[in-house]
């Protein structure tokens, strides 16, 4: 378990400047937190290189680049080489991958369902040793694309790797989601053998691939070291956030978020690489409602304790324009200081409070703390003039435009591996 390491002081303004670059190791989609990375790259006239996951052909399901019309969709230029990781689909010596091993299962028999781990085994092995070996293919495209005597920062952006079957979704759904008869154990579910595999899918997707970023960059890395150049390397982790609770700035997380352990290895990566002398941070980002978040039911509750810490730092009015936009989103009638009431009686109340153990973390799922979540979630919703903008999507873009303003100006002189940005750090940045 990494000790916690809250990001207090903001780190100075960053050095870099027109020439030096930012590259995405993976694909750049809307709303995510990578996002504002890049949008304070262009602030300071740095180069941006791009990447795609690539996409799978509809007929035969093999992993290719982006054909003309896909790459004119993005509207910038993209170093197309697949960097899609995983091995669910990657068949085994009998032909068999993980995702063939799941198909015709029923919603029921998901506690049940039995894999052949023999095949996931090698499937698993197939995968990663396809996926290096399109990733240093993509360094050495990189390398060739990069100014050696100037400063780099490459984010990797990877992370998920929920196997794609049809039985998946609907199970994890229920984990995530699920409340009274629907509820359904995070336990239970990382204990069978459909948890089994999303373990291991998360940490190949998530953790793994930050390894063999470093690896396959290395040269880069040397080539520029001796011609006066940097590079620094960035990626996204979560591991709770501090929010604002009676007035303190505390930890807190959302549960059951099984990509949690991928998480920490993540951290452990980096950990090891700032040991080994690069410059390597993961940044554990507080939480944002974006598509893939939004499978975490009530995860957007933590996000309106952003409003309260904007309030906290907002000691000299600078942040009253933000403020009213982001209480625009509520109804005439929802008093603020009732909201603030509310929010912190519900991480304060012994239910939620049970899944506060940083020790512990991440921390499964419990009936009783499912249904308080669900039940907040959707009254919150209600509090909105439009449900289908909740205050919370502004928010999100507060978060990540803050995040990115941050871990730019962390990789100009990375001092930690692991960084927690909280509340009260993503209410400073955005001043």
């Amino acid at each position: 378990m990494t000790k916690f390491k809250p990001l207090r002081e903001l780190p100075a303004a960053p050095k870099f400047q027109k020439g030096d670059v930012l590259v995405i190791f993976g694909e750049l989609f809307g709303g995510g937190y990578v996002n504002g990375l890049i949008e304070e790259a262009k602030n300071h006239d740095m180069q941006i290189i791009y990447s795609t996951v690539g996409r799978r052909d509809a007929a035969t399901g093999e992993l290719r680049p982006l054909n003309t019309e896909e790459l004119a969709e993005k509207g910038h230029d993209i170093v197309n080489i697949p960097l899609e990781a995983g091995f669910d689909l990657t068949p085994s010596q009998s032909g068999n991958s993980p995702s063939d091993q799941l198909k015709g299962l029923k919603l029921k028999e998901w506690a049940t369902a039995k894999l052949d781990w023999e095949q996931v085994a090698q499937s698993q092995e197939s995968g990663h040793a396809d996926f290096k070996a399109r990733a240093q293919t993509w360094a050495d495209e990189i390398r060739k694309l990069v100014p050696r005597d100037k400063n780099v920062v490459i984010a990797h952006t990877m992370a998920g790797g929920v196997p794609r079957a049809k039985i998946m979704m609907p199970a994890m759904n229920r984990v995530f989601k699920g409340f009274g008869d629907r509820f359904a154990s995070s336990e239970e579910f990382w204990q069978s053998d459909l948890g089994r595999l999303c373990d291991k899918s998360f940490m190949e997707v998530t953790a793994e691939t930050f390894s063999v970023l470093l690896e396959v960059t290395k040269n880069m890395r040397d080539d520029m070291k001796s011609a006066g150049g940097s590079v620094a390397y960035t990626a996204y982790g979560y591991h709770g956030t501090e929010i604002l609770i009676d007035e303190k700035y505390t930890w807190q997380s959302f549960a059951p978020y099984l990509q949690g352990f991928a998480k920490m290895k993540l951290e452990e990566i980096a950990t090891q690489a700032f040991d080994d002398g690069i410059s390597a941070c993961v940044f554990n980002a507080p939480e944002i409602l974006t598509n893939s978040s939004g499978v975490f039911s009530g995860i957007e509750i933590p996000l309106y304790m952003l409003l309260f810490a904007l309030e906290k730092e907002n000691q000299e009015g600078h942040l009253d324009a933000i403020l009213e936009k982001a209480w625009s989103h509520f109804k005439a009638d929802i008093d603020k200081t009732e909201a603030k009431a509310y929010f912190n009686k519900f991480f304060t109340t012994d239910v939620i409070q049970q899944w506060s153990d940083y020790k512990g973390w991440p921390q499964h799922n419990g009936p009783a703390q499912m249904e308080m979540i669900k039940t907040t979630s959707a009254e919150t919703l209600g509090w909105h003039l439009n449900e289908k903008n909740p205050a919370s999507t502004f928010l999100s873009e507060i978060v990540f435009k803050s995040c990115g303003k941050i871990m730019l100006a962390e990789a100009s002189r990375v001092r930690a591996p692991v960084w927690w940005i909280g509340h009260d750090a993503v209410a400073k940045a955005i001043q």
